[in-house]
């Protein structure tokens, strides 16, 4: 640790970055560089060395981000390895990319295949949102991802009536039904108290907390626990949208209200929560970042991509009844970058 101190630190003194600080930084930092590439890349190392060797060379990651002057993301340090390497057969990664393209079109559980725009939606909202879906964190939150631009179709708290879209778009809300099963208490729990009864906000916050709390044990999540929290969490999970949407009731509700059911949030996160550090990194690469030219030959990249861009799926949906383009241009616009790995929008 303190090899790569004096090697490498430089604090908030830019003028104290020169050459050879970067090249005998480079030096101590080389063999763990990996440390700090994306957790799902094969060239990531921590899950292998450990996060306690890792942290050793914490300083080492100013080489490979903005504040470090060399390189701005992992990513690009994936492509400045790559462009580096006269070695790499170009044919062999393109071949790479296209058996990726067929696997993501046709391979097991995808409900996507481009450049069609045929996204099989509506056979894929009857799995992830069936009643046995909906009791696992993973089933919520697919569930989510893919309703959420049309939560305001099903909105029935009096509060949030004037956000109710079902006369603005009836056939794309009829298309939607089974996300209804996402904002209604699941069948068979005990009624859920309505969000608008007369509860105090202590009374509110204690009820969430009791049925959805598990800290950071991963056993604590049952069938039981998922089925309970999401009876109390169900109308308010229009709290979590994506703040731009019209689906969010966030604005409506403020943040107050919507806070007292912060615990909700775990129910439509990736995996219930971040699992770590890394996870919380990867969620801020964003689609500028990872849908660039050079996925046309990088296989690691061109995933990534394809994996972001699915989290708006329906904005490329060829079906007018399926498509949330219209319905949210802007939002969907903000992923126009998605046309590198072939994800369109019809409109």
């Amino acid at each position: 640790e303190k090899e790569v101190y004096d090697a490498c630190y430089f604090g908030d003194d830019e003028s104290r970055v020169t050459q050879e600080l970067v090249t005998e930084c480079l030096k101590v930092c080389q063999p763990r560089l990996c440390c700090f590439d994306s957790y799902k890349l094969e060239s990531s190392c921590k899950a292998s060395v450990g996060e306690d060797e890792c942290e050793l060379f914490g300083l080492c990651e100013q080489m490979i981000t903005n504040d470090g002057g060399v390189v701005k993301t992992f990513i690009e340090l994936d492509l400045k390895e790559f462009d580096d390497d006269d070695s790499i057969d170009e044919s062999s990664t393109l071949k790479s990319i296209d058996e990726s393209k067929s696997n993501s079109a046709s391979g097991s559980g995808s409900s996507v295949q481009y450049p069609n725009g045929n996204t099989g939606i509506a056979s894929s909202l009857e799995n992830i949102c069936s009643e046995s879906s909906l009791k696992t964190l993973e089933g919520l939150q697919s569930c989510h991802n893919k309703c959420q631009t049309h939560l305001c179709c099903f909105t029935t708290d009096p509060k949030l009536a004037g956000q109710n879209c079902a006369g603005l778009i009836p056939a794309g809300c009829s298309a939607y039904e089974p996300c209804k099963k996402l904002v209604f208490p699941p069948a068979g729990t005990e009624p859920a108290v309505s969000p608008t009864a007369l509860l105090t906000q202590e009374e509110t916050e204690k009820r969430v907390y009791d049925a959805c709390y598990f800290g950071n044990d991963p056993t604590r999540v049952t069938e039981k626990l998922v089925t309970n929290c999401h009876a109390v969490c169900a109308e308010r999970l229009c709290c979590f949208s994506d703040y731009s949407l019209q689906s969010s009731c966030r604005a409506t509700l403020g943040d107050d209200e919507c806070d007292l059911f912060s615990l909700c949030e775990q129910l439509i996160t990736e995996n219930g929560v971040a699992s770590d550090v890394l996870d919380v990194e990867e969620n801020e690469f964003g689609v500028d970042e990872l849908c660039i030219d050079k996925v046309a030959v990088n296989p690691n990249l061109y995933s990534a991509c394809s994996e972001v861009c699915e989290r708006r799926s329906c904005c490329f949906e060829s079906d007018p009844n399926y498509s949330c383009y219209n319905l949210e241009k802007d939002w969907c616009d903000e992923y126009k970058a998605c046309e590198v790995v072939e994800y369109n929008f019809y409109h």
